[in-house]
Parts: structure tokens; C-alpha cells; sequence
């Protein structure tokens, strides 16, 4: 049932941020005096100086809460109790009975098939939530209170019945809204929303009623088991009416990538299949699903990634946790959720919505709300005036979100994104009596739904105008960052702390938005050395190795950690043989101190420290992904054996397979090797592709100047909107020339598969397998050199 699927595509293209590791040891110590220093790989308790940080956190939140007058803490309240719960890894326990929530173990799963790994943070359960009336107490830290009650409420998985909870909030009567909307929680990071629609009665293509399906979770797997949980509970009227419409409110894998689960298993054609022409499973739907998403959805969705897609995979393991492992010196949370599932992610073609306005879906008006540019590239919210729901997408949740991603995207327009929060306050604040969202928890009451709305914006404004009024006053992003703090009256509420995104980090992500990040105008930081040559410099400015680690030990046992990773990282990138060698060379002949023989049982010492550093501010950080990146640091360097920590992928070929032909060339570009070009070497490939359907059928590679360029056919009339260009009068500059000694012409006939399937071997440093039968793509194939899928991001 859950295999995996090992196809060679362009599936590397693509990058994922669901990816899964087995959990580090829990086995813990405590930090040791300076005089007894104690270096080991092991994870250590927390030190007097975060025990002291995370109490006084705790005190400072608590009496915030207690002088609120029959104060009830607003996510609790609003997650109610779940309809079903469901806290299991997937796929490790067989599906209920048709009429109950009850499971049954099923035998032991593989571990690479478990794609959910829900049950790594059963350990959560364990310690009481920090902020709860009837249970604050906190004595765990090792983790940030804040970010633990966050852990704790993002533990809640299951069917989330949200109609049920807002009739028993007072907002609506029991026949308005009753058995109409539904969420699954807790089963990938995102949560995933049904929406009852009335269908269409009257006209010439009457419909029936049924489900509409928003953002269905990362995963095939995930969203299968979201799906059945669903359909598995009694208690929801209606829950094998037919899905209608579904809805991908934004351009990122964790809202679109579990398509397929809304299918039967092992559906080839996903589009054929919702358009109801083709059969799944032995099953063809009556009527076609229309699937709504905003405006270059399709074309966000697999270029976001694509040119950076490797290095940003990499960050993902660290910033949702993946390389830390679940456990209360790992990760616990990743702010936004618990943490992306792995498994096999998808992507079909969607209407794109382009502008404001209402479009119906089976008989459902929605208002839709332009948000491109803010939380993604490519998104929407929506605002359903028969429930006088609010759909929020991403644009605002129960978090600080980011404006700079730390896995690495495009930076966000603020100043954007506070209108577009502004738009939906104007037209639908005041009939909004339920705003759901993405990801978490909803808020019930218009009251409610207005005062996060204003606050959420007046958060992002604030960051956004106090960042440049201090840019414009001369202070650098480092400045920025440490100056600009909320207001109390926004800081005290919970939706605007930084479980995700930080004031801190947005702060810097608005510089660099306006003023570009590489560089603070300082010409010291203009042309500096790589950290190599800096840190071997550094390292003999102290006088050193050995003064630097004294050094470091002062700092990491008198709490300096901020202080002390800076110190260290100089001396993880320096002291290395080959840095050493060449800066002992330049001092003999410049007179100046000799560094010593590089020894490697003090590199060791260093990077141990330095883990110890990173593991307490880890331990300190309220945003998850803060708090995953310093965790997944200190594995890494703690790791000695010379290789990094590892990954393993989602298969992302569901999703690789529906990119166009064109945008994987273009990526080639990034793959060439100059040092495997020789001097003056220059190639033309032609593909003509037999059967490339929407993709066209001829493809040209030109590789010269030891630089690739891509070209999609240019006679078609996708590239030419003025209408097709004959083939009979080429533009200029698109001609072939024949082979000359310097020069060499590849005419290549292929299937589409075997297009793909060739960018797929590139991309993974696979044997070309086009080569057999034209042995001239050989020499050209070999310009190209796969990314390594391991490297160090805390160490050189």
C-alpha cells in the first residue's frame, strides 16, 4: 500500500521541506566548570543561564495572563475538544471501523515508510502546559515555555469539528452552519479543511451537493489518512457526499502536495481523473471536480524551488527539525505545525484566479482576495458569506510568520502583505464571525476575528516601519535586529509571538527587501575573505588555537552563547590542515608566529564547544525553526567522523513529472562543471520530443563560453503571442549550423518520458541512459555534475 515509488526524474528539481531522520539520543549532562571542562558529543541539560531565561520567560507570560481578568487561553479554548483524534505515526495503525474513531495496531511498520512520524513527540504529553489555568506549572527547561505551550497545542491531531465549536461559542445558531466545515489537524503541518457546498439545482448542468477540499496537506499518504479519518466518523452528516471543488489557497507543497490522496490509490492520471474522464481504481467520478488556485499557482509551485532547490532542501531538515529528531533536546515543534511529512507529493493543474471577486464552486460563493507577494508568490484568501467564514490561507495565523524564509526563498514585500490584511479587515471584518486558516487553530466571534486581524497587521507594519526608520538613521540589519521590539499591546497576544517567524529575523528580511542583504554598507564587510581564510586569521589574532578554546569556554560557561558561536565558527571554518599549512607558509616568510601543526584532537574540542553554545540557545529560542536550526547545528557538529548528518528525501516525481520540459533544461544551466569543459568547446543539442503535448516539441541546448541556455521551441506560438511562426522562416540567430571542428550539432528524437527522464539522470548523477543509442550526448552529458546531497551548513 505505502511504497516507495524510485523513478528517475527531474525529481531533484524540486525541492521538499518534508523530509525525515531517525531522532538523536535524549541521553543528557550537565554543563561542567571551566576549570573541569568536559568535551563530549553528548546533548547537555540546561545551563543555570537558560534555566534562569526560560524561568524569568515563564514568570513574565504568567503574570500577564493572571492580571487578565477571567482570562481563558484563546487557542484552547478555540481547539476545543476533537471530534476524532488521531496521534499516530503514518502508516502504523489500521484504519477504524466505518462508524467509530477506535484503531487498532497494526504489525511493525518499516521505518523508512512512516511518513508522519507523530508518535517521536508523545514525549510532549508528559510535561504540563505552561499557561493553563488548571495546570501551570514548568519545570522543563530544555524548552522555552512559550514554545512548549505552542508544542502542546500543535500536538492535538485528529478531525477538528469546527462547525460543533462555534454553535457552542455562542456564534452561530445550531441550523446555520451545522455539519459544514471540518478541519484535519495534526496529521502533516498544515491542516486541511472540508467545506459543505449546496451544489447547483436549477439550469442546464444541475450538481449534487458535496465537499470542498482546502489545501490538502504535503503528501499522498498524509492526505489519504486525513481523508479516510473523515470519512470514518460517524458523527459528520454527509461525509461520503462526493468531493465538488478543491482549493489550493497558495503556491507551497504543504497545501497542494497530498492531492493525490483525495484519489483512489495508484492513480496515474490525477487530471483526467478529476476532470471525471478517466477511472481510478475502478472508479470515474460523475461529475468534474473544479479546483481553484491563484494566479501562476502552477508555474510558483514548481519554480519556487527549482534554482535553489537543493541548498534549500538542506536548510529545511534544519529548520523544521528533521536533522535535530524529536525529543526534548531536539525538536518539539515547528511553529507553524509539528513538522512536514515525508511520502510522495503531487501537483495537478488548477483554474488560476487572477483578480478580486466571487466565483462560485458547486454552488458556493466565494470572495476571493488577491494575495500574491505576501506569504507566497502566488495566493488567495476567501471569505464565504453563507457561513461568514473568513478564509485566511497563510497570510495570517496564530504565529509571527516569516518574511524572509530560513530555508530560503524569495524575501516578502511587508508593506504588501499589511494591505492585503487591511483589504480583508475592510470588507469582511465586520461579518466575519469565523476566520480559519492554513495552519492551526481557528478564532471564533467577529470580535475576535477583528482584533487578530488588526493586530496581526499593525505587527507586521510595526516591524516593517521601525526596520527602515533605522535603516534610514544609519543602523546596519545587526543593529536593526537587536533595537526593534513590539509594543506591549501587540506583544501580549499570542498570535503575535514568534513561533515561526521572529521580529528579530523579519526585521533584517525588511532590510533586505529595500537595501539587499549581501552587503550593510559597511566597506569592511564589502570584499571579505571566506570564512576559511578569515578564521585562520582569526585563530593566530588570538594568539592561537588554544587561546581560542580557553576563550570559548568562558564563554559558553558564563552564558555568553551568542557571543561564543560567533568565536567558535572562526575556528570550525580555520583550523583545518590545509588553512593552517598555507597560513604557517605566508607567516615564515613574513616572520610572523607559526600556528603549529594542525591537531585534530582540538578541532574536535572546538566543535563540541561550540555544539554546547548552539544547544543552549536552542534550548532558549521560542520560534521552532530558531530553535531546530541551533539543534540540528549541534548534531552536526558534533558529528566528527568527517561526513554530515543525512536526509531522506520525499519522492517528488508527482510533482517533477508535471513540470514543463523547458524550466528543467534551464535549470541544467546550473549543473555545468566548467572545470570539465574544455577551453573553446561549444555544443547545439536538439530535442525534438514526439509526443511533449501542452510542453511542444522542440527544445535547444546551446553550451559555449562553458555556459548553458535553453531555448523551448521558438516557432511555437506559446512563446510567440502574436501566432505561430512558420517553421518555414526561422527567426534569426535560431538556425543550426552543421558540425565543424569547433562546433557540434546533437539531433535527438525522444519520447517525453525520455526527455525527463534524462534531465531526472543529470540532476542525480545517474548513467545517461540516452547516450546507447546517441553516443555524442555522451561527452555532453558529462559537463553536467550532480549536488551533493549531504554538506555542512554549521561546518565547512
Amino acid at each position: 500500500m505505502f511504497k516507495h515509488k524510485k523513478r528517475i526524474l527531474a525529481a531533484a528539481v524540486v525541492s521538499s521541506a518534508a523530509l525525515f531522520i531517525t531522532a538523536c539520543s535524549n541521553n543528557t549532562q550537565t554543563l561542567p566548570a571551566v576549570s573541569n571542562y568536559d568535551f563530549n558529543n553528548s546533548p547537555k541539560d540546561a545551563s543555570a543561564t537558560t534555566i534562569e531565561k526560560n524561568q524569568g520567560e515563564f514568570e513574565k507570560l504568567q503574570s500577564l495572563i493572571v492580571s487578565q481578568t477571567g482570562y481563558e487561553d484563546p487557542a484552547i479554548k478555540s481547539a476545543g475538544s476533537l471530534l476524532c483524534e488521531y496521534p499516530y505515526n503514518i502508516p502504523t495503525t489500521q484504519a477504524p471501523d466505518r462508524n467509530d474513531c477506535t484503531f487498532t495496531p497494526a504489525d511493525s511498520v518499516d521505518p523508512d515508510e512512516i511518513y508522519w512520524p507523530r508518535e517521536d513527540y508523545d514525549f510532549l504529553n508528559e510535561h504540563h502546559h505552561p499557561f493553563r489555568s488548571t495546570d501551570s506549572k514548568y519545570s522543563e527547561y530544555r524548552i522555552n515555555p512559550s514554545l512548549l505551550r505552542m508544542a502542546k497545542l500543535n500536538n492535538k491531531a485528529g478531525i477538528d469539528d469546527i462547525s460543533k465549536n462555534a454553535i457552542e461559542a455562542g456564534v452561530y445558531q445550531a441550523g446555520d452552519i451545522e455539519g459544514k466545515i471540518y478541519q484535519v489537524r495534526g496529521l502533516d503541518l498544515a491542516v486541511m479543511s472540508f467545506i459543505w457546498s449546496p451544489g447547483i439545482t436549477d439550469g442546464d448542468n444541475p450538481t449534487p451537493p458535496g465537499w470542498i477540499v482546502v489545501d490538502p496537506l504535503t503528501s499522498e499518504e498524509t492526505a489519504r489518512q486525513g481523508y479516510q479519518l473523515f470519512l470514518d466518523a460517524a458523527e459528520i452528516p454527509n461525509r461520503n457526499a462526493p468531493i465538488r471543488g478543491i482549493i489550493f489557497t497558495h503556491s507551497h507543497i504543504d497545501h497542494f502536495g497530498g492531492v493525490a490522496g483525495l484519489a483512489p490509490e495508484d492513480c496515474e492520471d490525477l487530471t483526467g481523473y478529476f476532470a471525471g474522464k478517466s477511472e481510478c481504481g475502478g472508479h470515474k467520478l460523475s461529475h468534474a471536480v473544479e479546483i481553484l488556485a491563484p494566479e501562476e499557482f502552477f508555474e510558483h509551485s514548481v519554480s519556487e524551488n527549482v534554482m535553489a532547490g537543493n541548498i534549500m532542501s538542506r536548510r529545511a531538515g534544519y529548520m523544521y527539525g528533521n536533522i535535530a529528531g524529536a525529543g526534548v533536546t531536539g525538536s518539539v515543534d515547528g511553529g507553524l505545525g509539528k513538522i512536514t511529512s515525508a511520502g510522495s507529493p503531487a501537483l495537478i493543474p488548477a483554474t488560476e484566479i487572477g483578480e478580486d471577486g466571487i466565483q462560485t464552486i458547486n454552488g458556493l460563493d466565494i470572495d476571493i482576495t488577491m494575495a500574491n507577494g505576501s506569504e507566497a508568490p502566488s495566493e488567495f484568501m476567501f471569505y464565504v458569506e453563507k457561513y461568514d467564514m473568513l478564509m485566511a490561507a497563510e497570510v495570517v495565523t496564530n504565529t509571527i510568520h516569516n518574511i524572509s524564509s530560513m530555508r530560503g526563498a524569495r524575501t516578502r514585500d511587508a508593506n504588501a502583505w499589511v494591505k492585503y490584511v487591511d483589504k480583508v479587515l475592510g470588507e469582511h471584518g465586520d461579518n466575519s464571525e469565523l476566520m480559519i486558516a492554513s495552519h492551526h487553530w481557528p478564532t471564533y466571534g467577529k470580535d475576535n476575528v477583528v482584533e487578530q486581524l488588526e493586530k496581526t497587521r499593525d505587527m507586521y507594519k510595526y516591524v516593517h516601519d521601525q526596520a527602515l526608520r533605522l535603516a534610514n538613521k544609519g543602523l546596519t540589519p545587526n543593529e536593526i535586529s537587536n533595537t526593534v521590539e513590539l509594543p506591549d499591546s501587540l506583544n501580549e497576544e499570542w498570535y503575535n509571538h514568534g513561533y515561526y517567524g521572529t521580529v528579530s529575523h523579519n526585521a533584517r528580511a525588511t532590510y533586505d527587501f529595500y537595501l539587499g542583504a549581501w552587503w550593510d554598507g559597511n566597506p569592511a564587510n564589502l570584499n571579505p575573505l571566506s570564512p576559511a581564510d578569515e578564521g585562520v586569521r582569526f585563530i593566530a589574532a588570538m594568539g592561537g588555537i588554544d587561546n581560542v578554546i580557553n576563550t570559548g569556554i568562558a564563554a559558553v560557561t558564563s552564558g555568553e552563547y551568542r557571543w561564543a558561536v560567533r568565536l567558535l565558527s572562526h575556528a570550525v571554518f580555520g583550523y583545518n590542515t590545509e588553512s593552517i599549512d598555507e597560513y604557517n607558509r605566508t607567516a615564515d616568510e613574513s616572520g610572523l608566529p607559526n600556528l603549529g601543526n594542525f591537531n585534530d584532537s582540538k578541532l574536535t574540542k572546538v566543535r563540541y564547544l561550540a555544539a554546547d553554545a548552539m544547544e543552549q540557545m536552542g534550548y532558549q529560542a521560542e520560534s521552532g525553526p530558531w530553535r531546530n536550526y541551533y539543534l540540528g547545528a549541534a548534531v552536526e557538529l558534533r558529528k566528527t567522523d568527517g561526513g554530515f548528518p543525512t536526509l531522506v528525501a520525499v519522492d517528488t516525481t508527482g510533482i517533477s513529472g508535471n513540470m514543463p520540459i523547458s524550466m528543467g533544461l534551464e535549470s541544467l544551466a546550473l549543473l555545468v562543471n566548467p572545470d570539465d569543459i574544455a577551453e573553446n568547446t561549444s555544443y547545439k543539442v536538439t530535442f525534438t520530443v514526439e509526443d511533449s503535448g501542452d510542453w511542444f516539441g522542440t527544445y535547444y541546448l546551446n553550451l559555449s563560453n562553458k555556459t548553458l541556455k535553453a531555448y523551448q521551441n521558438p516557432f511555437n506560438n506559446e512563446l510567440h503571442s502574436g501566432g505561430q511562426i512558420s517553421p518555414n522562416k526561422p527567426k534569426p540567430g535560431f538556425n543550426i549550423p552543421g558540425d565543424t571542428d569547433e562546433y557540434k550539432h546533437i539531433d535527438i528524437t525522444v519520447t517525453q518520458t525520455e526527455m525527463k527522464q534524462w534531465i531526472g539522470e543529470m540532476f542525480l548523477g545517474a548513467d545517461c541512459s540516452l547516450c546507447e543509442s546517441h553516443p555524442r550526448l555522451t561527452t555532453f552529458s558529462n559537463a553536467f555534475e550532480a549536488y551533493p546531497r549531504a554538506f555542512g551548513i554549521a561546518t565547512p
